[in-house]
């Protein structure tokens, strides 16, 4: 056994112990001081703006879209609750409250077929809706649905990117919207834009998070680029079709005509060929006392 080398590794551990942290760690270790003092910011505005919201309750009336049952409005917003997987540790905290309608009885939607009932269920699942199933032999489905629209407005560090995570959930239509906050550049101003999305007013937090569209929004404009994209393509493929009808019509009027003219000078070429054979057969026709009667 070697009591030198293991001496030495010993050192060499100390020595990097020693050392500190390396610049890497370093800057790391700054990344997460940054986003930690940050999300300590926006918790303490949001704990103070739930407690206020929930005592003055200001009256706003809200509507949404709901696929499958069309518009639900006269929602009524409220019980606001400020939601952190750890106080001591804050890392991922959430803004919730609900908008619900004065008339709390269920809304009625039914699906034609097994297709339809599973795309339903899985719009409602996804956009956090409430309902009760009533599912009939033959596949038709039947959904009482809660007229109770779940919104959340979410923060949570990304140490991929270095940044806050801010998602938006249900605001102003169904649907999640994500965008990230440079926690250098957040101010206890800023923080008002929260204040200005929960009452729905105007605000300057697209300042720090650009122009706010939802995930559905952007599905929507994807969808319908898409669809004039196969429009586009049905039109060239129709207009390459016409072409082709029409290449293919004057190559058949062409071979018609070709065959035409082909036909008539064979017509010609035998009247021909008849006229010369009548003449040499006229001298020997003409001797004939009984043919004379055809060959005048």
């Amino acid at each position: 056994m070697d009591y030198l080398d293991d001496l030495r590794k010993q050192a060499e551990v100390l020595r990097e112990e020693q050392a500190g942290p390396s610049p890497q760690e370093q800057q790391q270790a700054a990344v997460e001081r940054a986003l930690q003092l940050s999300l300590r910011l926006i918790y303490s505005y949001l704990r103070e703006l739930a407690a206020q919201l929930n005592v003055v309750k200001p009256h706003l009336s809200v509507s949404y879209e709901i696929e499958g049952w069309g518009r639900i409005a006269d929602l009524s917003q409220g019980d606001y609750l400020l939601r952190i997987d750890d106080p001591t540790l804050i890392g991922d905290l959430s803004l919730c409250f609900a908008c619900g309608a004065r008339d709390a009885r269920p809304r009625v939607v039914r699906t034609s077929d097994r297709a339809a009932f599973l795309k339903q269920r899985d719009y409602f699942w996804r956009h956090g809706l409430k309902f009760e199933i009533k599912l009939a032999v033959g596949g038709e489905g039947t959904f009482l649905l809660e007229p109770m629209v779940p919104v959340s407005l979410r923060f949570l560090p990304d140490l991929n990117t270095r940044r806050i995570r801010f998602v938006i959930k249900n605001l102003d239509v169904l649907g999640e919207e994500s965008y990230l906050i440079d926690p250098l550049r957040l101010k206890r101003q800023h923080l008002d834009g929260i204040t200005g999305l929960v009452l729905r007013k105007p605000n300057s937090l697209e300042k720090l998070t650009g122009p706010l569209i939802t995930d559905d929004a952007r599905a929507r404009i994807r969808q319908a680029l898409a669809e004039e994209r196969r429009q586009q393509q049905r039109h060239e493929a129709q207009a390459a079709a016409i072409s082709l009808a029409e290449q293919k019509a004057e190559a058949e009027g062409r071979l018609a005509a070709r065959m035409c003219r082909a036909f008539m000078a064979a017509i010609g070429r035998l009247i021909t060929a008849v006229n010369g054979l009548c003449k040499r057969l006229r001298p020997y026709a003409t001797a004939n006392p009984f043919s004379r009667l055809f060959w005048r």
